[in-house]
């Protein structure tokens, strides 16, 4: 998996050269927050998080419910936005979910 500096991925997003998934993770949540608000931002207006964003913790959800909501079509938007919060509290056979999915990922 390669890695990215915060700043490389603030110019893709800008740039809206995006990718179909981002995985962040690391000592710093601030860096964490603050790509996850400029996401927000750049791919939905606020009228289009309320059909096209969910946001889920790992504590409370599945692999299975966020492949759900990942494969889900956007509704009037051209993106669907899925933020898993606190993933490391997922089981460990739900990452060889996720990687199956990331083979392949829904491209919105």
């Amino acid at each position: 998996m390669a890695t990215y500096s915060y700043e490389s991925i603030v110019k893709d997003l800008r740039a809206k050269k995006l990718s179909p998934v981002y995985f962040f993770s690391g000592e710093e949540s601030f860096y964490a927050q603050q790509l996850l608000e400029i996401i927000e931002k750049e791919l939905l207006d606020e009228a289009e998080r309320s059909f096209n964003q969910s946001v889920l913790y790992g504590k409370d959800t599945n692999m299975l419910q966020i492949l759900e909501e990942a494969k889900r079509f956007p509704m009037m938007s051209e993106r669907m936005v899925v933020v898993v919060k606190e993933a490391q509290h997922l089981k460990a056979s739900d990452w060889e979910l996720l990687a199956a999915y990331l083979e392949q990922p829904q491209p919105t």
